[in-house]
């Protein structure tokens, strides 16, 4: 029986394979039938693309992508059926493992499969809907034109497909054959490689929570309990290595083909003008970059989780082990060197870099169309004659805190009190958005940047066709209170964690204060001072803030807002309603933006001082390391290595915390950048010039110290290998020296914290944010000059 077609991780994926006959299934006729339906229609499409070939090149675009959708779905087609015992095997597989997990596992783990299954399961019905909708527009497209059309155009030598009654039934198999079997052959099997993705990101993380509950004081227990890991470890290589087999050639197949097919549908966007065809063509251009995009996006957080075992081994007491037990940890950390990567073709890895050239790829490929469209227009209406064609290319860059169990003995927010933090915490504590059982304030908190950012979007739609130099000044603070809502919504969704972490570091402050080396008590006073300005800061900064929100719409003749919005029903700009308005964006929505954006701001950037200091501490510590004896160094050694692993588990943390608010960051800092940019070339009033100037500075200002930070943070973390080095490592005894090779190898790897866990935050990555956004500029400045 199989029972994995019931597994809920894959839902009724699997099942539609199964009861397709393309797995599972000792009969041919099916397949023949699903592969005749599609070779008829794939034929069709060639005789139509060779005839059609020298005529609109627009058509000849759409006709294109349509030959590459079925020509994928072909090559689908074959790796099922004939790998089909391999997905059968490896179907048995996940549904035992699956099992285990739900049977044996952690806790903690057999929650997140939960979680997981239901994601997969809404993934599922999701898919569902997607297959019904495109079956209807199947169906009602081809009737919305005036002249006879089908969804997929064909040709075929002897007939006319227009003439009845071949029009009628090639439209009837279309509709009820052709598109229902693409599909079923298209959605289930991307489902089913996206949720074998996470499956394999799932089993990593129980592999992660194995190795860092070994905490036995047994050495013998220890060891074994490793060797467990191991095992397991090859186990999810295995699986790995069996799913890249299952789908490497569609990767090849899908990467190669994807670059064309989007190039396509951009080139047919830009030359059509047809409202169906324009919204049919974005339906297609949104799913294909939708199709790969997520595809791209969880092999990468496979690979990533993969190289988290490494930091997971290195976790482990594997100091306190014997030879044997750091012998294979040293081997086991080597191999999660290289990441477990999905790759296309066995050539190309499958990852958010590989996903960013095949963007710029694509158009690479679109520029060039439309270089040879234009000059083709040129040179058939014999107007002048070009002497040459330039195309260019326009290349767009784009807590659970392990805590080592730390208890907490006093539930009161000492951290609130904190002078490494001086006011930033106590704002969000008094706001209610962390350390408060009432929902009240959080609610009103969120109620006004919510209505706000409505009217805004509203404004933007209905003001799109009007001056271009203010819809970019628009767009500008509509991305800067997208911005300030996903931070919202962070802190509303983790505010535990946030609690938990500030803590810890509350708890690490004082244990400094109070048990510090001289000298690191002396540069945490004066990390405290720094910070204690920032701060200040802070609120003169928000106080010119609130004022310049008052004044600024009241310099103006006309009626204006600091922000504008536009309401169905209503004029913001008639009394009573401007009076409101004005008096609700000054008084509560300048302070909401405000808080959400500076203290949270600050407290990132202190956190990533406290862990630069608690690195330098680290090293103090490592070079006070001078005893004659050798027992009494190597004991002083492992509380570093201790201490060590509580750094890597804060910086962890910092990066749970904030990851998601850093890719919003990197995504929205360059076109809001641009927008400013472009809106100061393009006014002349000293006003505006002024207000642009000061959103330039400080938002370059906000990003700049954010990544300077995180860059030192960094670079501190590649000092301990220097520091352990400076040890008397050579007046050690063996385990001592195996302690020191360790320790250097795990600090060949950075602590970087990485924006939305893809994009280093590093001076590099800064550097090149600011080319993108000159790139921006240059081009908005191009197409407002035409």
């Amino acid at each position: 029986m199989t029972s994995y077609e019931n597994l809920p991780l894959y839902l009724m994926n699997v099942k539609v394979f199964v009861k397709m006959g393309l797995i599972d299934s000792s009969g041919w006729i099916k397949r023949f039938l699903y592969g005749l339906i599609l070779i008829t229609s794939f034929v069709g499409q060639m005789i139509n693309v060779s005839k059609t070939w020298s005529e609109d090149i627009g058509d000849t675009s759409m006709n294109f992508y349509c030959l590459l959708l079925v020509t994928h779905c072909l090559i689908r087609f074959s790796i099922v059926v004939k790998k089909a015992e391999k997905f059968e095997r490896f179907f048995q597989c996940i549904k035992q493992w699956y099992t285990d997990i739900e049977r044996e596992g952690d806790p903690q783990m057999v929650g997140t499969i939960q979680e997981i299954t239901r994601k997969t399961q809404k993934l599922s019905k999701v898919t569902i809907y997607v297959a019904a909708l495109a079956t209807l527009a199947a169906f009602c497209y081809p009737l919305s034109f005036d002249e006879r059309k089908h969804m997929i155009e064909v040709q075929y030598l002897f007939f006319d497909i227009l003439q009845t009654p071949y029009y009628e039934l090639f439209y009837l198999m279309e509709v009820v054959l052709v598109t229902p079997t693409i599909l079923v052959l298209y959605l289930p099997f991307t489902n089913i490689l996206l949720i074998s993705l996470m499956f394999g990101e799932l089993a990593l993380k129980d592999l992660c929570v194995k190795l860092r509950n070994i905490r036995s004081e047994n050495e013998e227990t220890m060891l074994q309990e490793f060797k467990e890991c191991i095992e397991y470890h090859g186990k999810v290589v295995d699986m790995c290595d069996d799913l890249e087999d299952l789908i490497s050639i569609d990767g090849f197949f899908h990467l190669a083909l994807f670059g064309m097919i989007l190039c396509m549908l951009l080139f047919v966007l830009s030359v059509v003008h047809n409202l169906r065809l324009i919204l049919m063509v974005f339906v297609f251009v949104s799913f294909n970059i939708y199709m790969i995009g997520i595809t791209y996006y969880y092999a990468n957080n496979l690979a990533t989780e993969s190289l988290e075992v490494a930091n997971a081994i290195y976790d482990t007491p594997w100091y306190r082990g014997n030879l044997e037990m750091r012998k294979s940890v040293i081997t086991m950390i080597a191999r999660c060197q290289k990441p477990l990567q999905m790759k296309a073709g066995g050539l190309y890895p499958m990852n958010m870099e590989t996903f960013q050239a095949i963007l710029r790829v694509s158009y690479s490929y679109f520029s060039l169309l439309q270089g040879l469209n234009q000059y083709q227009k040129l040179w058939k209406s014999s107007q002048f004659y070009p002497k040459s064609i330039c195309v260019k290319s326009a290349h767009k860059v784009f807590l659970h805190f392990n805590f080592k169990r730390l208890e907490i003995i006093s539930t009161m927010t000492s951290y609130e009190n904190l002078p490494l933090y001086a006011v930033n915490v106590k704002v969000f504590v008094k706001v209610g958005l962390i350390d408060s059982i009432g929902w009240t304030k959080r609610f009103l908190f969120c109620l006004i940047p919510i209505i706000t950012y409505v009217g805004q979007i509203i404004h933007i739609f209905k003001s799109w066709n009007e001056d271009m130099g203010e819809t970019s000044m628009n767009l500008h603070i509509l991305l800067l209170k997208t911005h300030c809502l996903i931070r919202l919504w962070l802190m509303v969704k983790k505010p535990k964690d946030f609690e938990r972490f500030f803590q810890c570091v509350e708890q690490w402050y004082r244990d400094i204060e109070r048990n510090g080396d001289p000298q690191m008590v002396g540069t945490l006073k004066e990390i405290t001072k720094r910070t204690q300005l920032l701060s200040k800061m802070t609120i003169y900064v928000a106080a010119g803030g609130t004022i310049a929100a008052f004044f600024y719409p009241l310099s103006f003749d006309r009626r204006k807002h600091m922000i504008t919005v536009q309401y169905p029903f209503v004029d913001a700009l008639q009394t009573p309603f401007f009076e409101f308005l004005f008096l609700l964006q000054v008084l509560c929505l300048a302070p909401i933006i405000l808080v959400l954006t500076l203290p949270f701001t600050n407290i990132y950037l202190i956190s990533l001082m406290f862990g630069e200091l608690v690195l330098k501490d680290l090293c103090v510590k490592l070079r006070n390391i001078r005893s004659e004896n050798e027992e009494t160094m190597l004991q002083e050694f492992k509380k570093c290595i201790a201490y060590h692993q509580k750094i890597i588990a804060l910086c962890d943390d910092l990066q749970d915390l904030l990851s998601m608010d850093g890719f919003f960051h990197v995504a929205l800092f360059g076109m809001m950048l641009c927008m400013l940019l472009f809106f100061l070339s393009m006014i002349h009033d000293l006003r505006l010039i002024l207000t642009i100037l000061t959103f330039v500075s400080y938002t370059t200002y906000m990003l700049f110290t954010t990544y300077y930070y995180a860059n030192n943070l960094a670079t501190e973390s590649l000092e301990v290998a220097n520091a352990a080095y400076d040890t008397p490592w050579y007046r050690g005894n063996l385990e001592m020296r195996k302690c020191v090779i360790t320790m250097i190898a795990r600090c060949q790897k950075p602590l970087q914290m990485k924006a939305g866990g893809l994009y280093p935050m590093t001076m590099e990555t800064f550097q090149a944010i600011l080319r993108v956004s000159y790139s921006y500029f240059s081009l908005l400045q191009g197409l407002s000059q035409q």
